[in-house]
């Protein structure tokens, strides 16, 4: 069942792909073609991107169905997941056996499998449509936490810690931000076995060099690129933007002016509208967040206390409440009021060696920005321990306490399903009882729209509204150098810190008079656009140089779900900057993918 849960979110959220997809979707194809220049990227991380490239070349999927190459892949890593999660629940109910004498007892293997199969799918299964490694995060904690648990009994086999390196390796190769944590997992084997008799020399040496095969060559290939010694650049642009106040994803001009002076930024061409040129020699369809490392080339992040704090204490707020959203814990708070506070910390101090790079990364998290597919996994690990940490005096109280954990955890399951995993059922059972889709591809439909309007494979544009979510620009081959753009901001709220949209700066482009306007555009079309596509969510009323894209009728509402791509897309114009008919010719679009300029 849980199985089929994924797949139904898999084929719900086939055609949705947005900023980051787009992007590891480019750098995949960069290495499927021998593109290096494009394809090392410090930014982005490369297991995701080599995944999808290997799916890319086995299925050699058509334009309409590469988004959903990434949801393909987040599937496969879901069932790693629960593989994982199975190897993980083996080892936690091993060392749950070790002391069973005595009145207290453990709750029953069946209620820790009832347990962790209705916590996993609360977790992982909406993170499957995001365009990110986040499930593949999610099957390597559980897998390492396994690891680790599993390590004090077979502590003689040299391969196991060569795996526990490997799988560490492998996991700061899907997310740069578990570096940090390494030397924590490393601490984590080795204390256990102080006690062994056996020297801790060689299994340190051997975990720390499988990690360095796993992670060298990509650290040494980044290096060479940005010209200094790095693991990965993603950490240090997110603490500029969460907690240095540096201006979100795109368009830095060195705000707030006291962390650093942009080497290349892109180039203000307006304010209030605001508005910006860029092409340069980054590639990608979007360049300023193919690689934001260049356009950020300069930035200096710094600690600002007051900032931190509130930024600290939102995280921290976050993840309690994701801790509590969970099956297990009316039963849990239950159970240890009845068996005592104290006894159930001793017991889950027995797990600590899982705990300790798990709630590391939770307080690493909390320094940044907390969000819950970044920390799924470390919730499930958690959930278990406090679970398996459990005990109960008595054979009546043992019955009832089992029952009582395993009852609550379907019925919070039945309302997960009820409330979060209908759309996406209800979607899959549609489309596969009429054997067709209900919900198209829009960013296929519409790129095949402009290209019979006329728009060519190498063509520049300009953009007004989400450039980084223009995934028909990809399947054209065309390349954005200009934008008018939403602003993402944090509102700040103790429980709510997703991004929302600032869209100021578009509403002031349609509220402005003619004339403001038709400069922005003479400005676009001299950065060589050719056209100028607008989102149809900001703005009604449109001047009558500017058609429509597509029809509603021709788009088709989604049944099952709310698709804010349906809402942009059923309004979305476009007007010419030059004549279609007299645009120069292009060579292929891979020229311009690989040295970022039009040929």
């Amino acid at each position: 069942m849980i199985l089929a849960l994924g797949i139904a979110q898999a084929w719900a959220t086939r055609h949705i792909i947005f900023s980051d997809g787009i992007s590891y979707l480019e750098i995949a194809s960069a290495y499927l073609r021998g593109d290096w220049a494009n394809a090392i990227n410090s930014y982005w991380s490369p297991f995701y991107s080599w995944l999808i490239a290997a799916t890319l070349w086995l299925l050699r999927p058509g334009p309409y169905w590469q988004a959903s190459v990434l949801h393909i892949v987040n599937f496969i890593a879901y069932a790693a997941a629960l593989v994982a999660l199975d190897l993980l629940i083996g080892e936690i109910l091993r060392a749950m056996q070790v002391d069973v004498s005595g009145p207290n007892k453990p709750l029953s293997p069946c209620t820790i499998y009832v347990a962790a199969y209705t916590a996993f799918p609360v977790a992982a299964l909406g993170i499957i449509g995001y365009n990110s490694p986040d499930t593949i995060s999610v099957a390597l904690m559980l897998l390492l936490s396994a690891l680790i648990l599993k390590v004090r009994h077979v502590a003689g086999f040299p391969m196991m810690f060569v795996l526990i390196g490997v799988t560490c390796g492998v996991y700061y190769l899907a997310r740069t931000g578990f570096a940090p944590l390494v030397p924590l997992c490393i601490l984590a084997v080795l204390i256990p076995l102080r006690h062994s008799n056996r020297s801790l020399l060689k299994p340190a040496a051997v975990m720390t060099l499988a990690v360095l095969a796993t992670c060298a060559p990509f650290v040494l290939a980044i290096s060479h690129k940005q010209h200094h010694f790095t693991i990965g650049e993603a950490g240090k642009l997110t603490y500029g933007w969460e907690a240095s106040g540096a201006i979100r994803f795109t368009h830095w001009q060195g705000e707030p002016h006291d962390i650093g002076v942009p080497t290349h930024p892109t180039k203000k061409i307006s304010t209030h509208p605001d508005a910006y040129v860029f092409d340069g020699p980054v590639g990608g369809t979007y360049p300023p967040w193919f690689d934001p490392t260049y356009w950020y080339d300069g930035i200096k992040p710094k600690l600002k206390p007051a900032l931190q704090l509130r930024v600290f204490s939102i995280g921290a707020l976050l993840v309690i409440r994701l801790l509590l959203a969970s099956p297990i814990t009316i039963p849990c708070i239950i159970l240890i009021a009845h068996m005592g506070l104290l006894i159930w910390l001793r017991k889950l101090w027995s797990f600590w060696p899982m705990l300790l790079p798990t709630i590391a990364g939770l307080l690493l998290y909390c320094l940044v920005y907390v969000e819950k597919r970044y920390i799924a996994s470390n919730l499930i690990v958690i959930w278990l321990a406090v679970l398996a940490s459990i005990r109960i005096r008595g054979e009546n109280w043992q019955n009832w306490a089992n029952r009582l954990t395993q009852t609550l955890c379907l019925v919070f399951f039945a309302y997960f399903l009820y409330s979060r995993a209908y759309p996406p059922v209800a979607g899959s059972l549609w489309d596969l009882t009429h054997l067709r889709e209900h919900d198209k591809n829009l960013n296929y439909m519409f790129a095949e729209r402009l290209k019979n309007l006329g728009l060519q494979a190498g063509d520049k544009v300009a953009f007004i509204g989400i450039g980084t979510n223009a995934d028909w620009a990809r399947l054209d081959d065309v390349r954005i150098v200009g934008e008018i753009p939403i602003v993402w901001q944090r509102p700040q709220k103790l429980l709510d810190n997703y991004l929302i949209e600032n869209s100021e700066q578009v509403r002031a482009f349609w509220k402005a008079d003619a004339t403001v306007r038709k400069h922005i555009l003479e400005e676009f079309r001299g950065a060589g656009a050719v056209m100028v596509v607008t989102d149809g969510l900001y703005n009604k009323n449109f001047p009558p140089e500017w058609k429509p894209v597509l029809t509603p009728i021709g788009i088709g509402k989604p049944r099952f779900k709310d698709d804010i791509d349906y809402e942009r897309r059923q309004n979305c114009r476009y007007v010419w900057l030059v004549s279609p008919h007299t645009q120069p010719s292009t060579s292929a679009g891979a020229n311009r993918r690989s040295d970022g300029k039009r040929s």
